[in-house]
């Protein structure tokens, strides 16, 4: 271990007492002449302790001011983590001064690099339980954390694609795009997904099947948005063949994460038996979820269910006249006309 890496180490002991006792003071101190004499590390990391406003009697203004610097060290060193941080800070204008031209420039040297090398010690000093104040972290998403060339390939895209700092370039955009969608990047692949629709950069006889392509990957990921967007194209058989039990499947996820269009609809296909075997029961669990979440339709045919008694334990006018209102309330006709006579 040569002496600038025992300088980071020396300071990371101290920062978290291990093997001494913890002192934030003397951390900062080894910290800072690590960063000095060249180690990475210590430079983002002593970017963002400067960020977190660590150090007492030191200004929180020059603090971040300071922080700005270190992270310029790392980035010109070729670390994409504060190749990002870098361009953020000048695209933002968090304590510099706003320069558009010179993020970009950031954010293209951060898209040609996908390798990190330090997130951990950031996400560190972001997870540490010990009262650091971590409430001004730049450019700390999920596609960041789990990468960083991705986001930066993202930024990329939309600055041309919107021609914002760079001119207007929709090769480019697309470019940059499809390499951050590629990498895994969610907000790429549902904009992708987006711009193929629209038939932007895309054969039109193929523009439904790579929305769809892209869409689905995003769907894989989780992101319930495009798990309700794959359940609408499988069923409707835009992009590909229709397929009502994939579709059941798609929209059941979406419905699972709480979104409110998707309990709709599942507690519809479980009612008339589409893609899944029918189920009064299930039905009724998805009507009365959607309902709670505020879906007009769902409260409307709920305050429905208890009226006639169906689909619940027992005739309840009250209850009824509860969800027509709620229903009504968000100008639903029906239920409006219903309020009217009754309440």
């Amino acid at each position: 271990m040569d002496d600038v890496e025992a300088q980071c180490v020396l300071g990371l002991m101290y920062l978290d007492g291990e093997g001494v006792k913890k002192d934030v003071q003397e951390a900062l101190k080894w910290l800072v002449k690590s960063a000095e004499n060249g180690n990475l590390d210590a430079q983002l990391l002593v970017g963002q302790l400067y960020i977190d406003g660590i150090g007492i009697g030191i200004n929180i203004e020059k603090e971040n001011v300071t922080a700005f610097d270190w992270f310029c060290m790392a980035a010109e060193q070729g670390d994409v983590n504060a190749q990002l941080l870098v361009g953020h800070m000048l695209y933002e204008g968090k304590s510099v001064t706003k320069n558009i031209n010179e993020a970009f420039k950031w954010f293209e040297k951060a898209a040609k690099n996908n390798h990190v090398k330090a997130q951990f010690l950031i996400d560190r000093i972001r997870n540490d339980n010990s009262g650091i104040n971590s409430s001004n972290n730049f450019g700390s998403n999920n596609s960041e954390a789990s990468d960083g060339g991705d986001e930066a390939q993202l930024i990329l895209g939309l600055m041309y694609l919107d021609g914002e700092g760079v001119k207007k370039n929709i090769n480019e955009a697309l470019k940059w795009l499809t390499k951050s969608a590629e990498n895994g990047n969610v907000n790429a692949q549902i904009l992708m997904g987006q711009l193929c629709f629209d038939g932007v950069g895309v054969n039109i006889k193929k523009k439904d099947a790579r929305a769809f392509h892209w869409f689905h990957m995003a769907a894989e990921q989780g992101d319930v948005n495009a798990q309700l967007i794959v359940g609408h194209l499988l069923y409707e058989g835009k992009g590909g063949n229709k397929n009502v039990n994939e579709a059941f499947k798609w929209f059941e996820k979406a419905a699972e994460q709480n979104e409110v269009n998707a309990q709709f609809i599942v507690s519809r296909m479980y009612f008339n038996g589409e893609g899944i075997h029918q189920s009064n029961k299930k039905a009724s669990k998805w009507i009365r979820r959607a309902a709670e979440n505020g879906h007009p339709d769902a409260q409307f045919i709920l305050g429905r269910m208890y009226a006639k008694g169906e689909g619940v334990k027992r005739k309840n006018a009250e209850e009824a006249i509860k969800w027509f209102k709620k229903a009504a309330d968000q100008g639903h006709l029906e239920a409006g006309i219903i309020t009217e006579i009754y309440v």
